[in-house]
């Protein structure tokens, strides 16, 4: 996917800035001692580490690249569990069942996040309830994310962003584990990561 003024370039530096950042704070990780310093030190790590993932995804890079970094993101998911937003955690089962770390299952995964999106205020979510529970879930699925989708992601603070230095793609993990569960042809549905699948 194109995204105006961005190219490899630009997202080949903001891994590399971020790669540089999260090696600094995980050093500061080691002399940080405070239950509440090492919080925010692992909340930082698990934003840095997240954009790191959607910026290879932009560049279109093989799974088995990206997967050391999953690991990575969920290591410090670990370490703020109870600290993260809805929003997160559906990203985290998303990312477990994708990479096969701990959700294997396509039913338990679609159980799992359908349960976890139904408590969630997020309109989006309740958007992909709906379409799981559609006739056809292939054609929901992409009449959603090619009309739909981006406009209901207003609340997310990372919309909008494309003509920012911070910006890392616009990809939803959901549809990507919905897509794979489901064995849905994404060939024309946009915002899915293909190389992850």
């Amino acid at each position: 996917m194109n995204y105006l003024n961005k190219n490899e370039s630009h997202f080949n530096d903001y891994i590399s800035k971020q790669n540089e950042r999260i090696k600094r704070f995980k050093q500061l990780g080691d002399k940080c001692n405070e239950d509440s310093s090492k919080l925010r030190l692992y909340q930082t790590l698990f934003e840095l580490k997240k954009g790191v993932i959607f910026a290879k995804c932009s560049l279109n890079v093989p799974k088995a690249t990206i997967e050391d970094d999953v690991k990575e993101f969920l290591e410090y998911a670990l370490f703020i569990e109870n600290a993260l937003p809805n929003s997160d955690i559906i990203s985290i089962i998303c990312l477990k069942y994708l990479f096969k770390m701990g959700i294997s299952n396509g039913l338990q995964f679609l159980s799992t996040i359908e349960q976890e999106m139904t408590n969630s205020s997020a309109k989006v979510y309740k958007e992909f309830v709906r379409v799981l529970k559609s006739e056809n879930v292939a054609d929901s699925l992409q009449d959603f994310m090619n009309n739909e989708w981006y406009g209901l992601c207003a609340e997310f603070p990372w919309y909008n962003t494309e003509n920012t230095d911070s910006f890392v793609g616009y990809w939803s993990l959901v549809a990507t584990a919905i897509a794979k569960a489901k064995m849905i042809d994404v060939t024309h549905i946009d915002f899915i990561p293909k190389n992850i699948l």
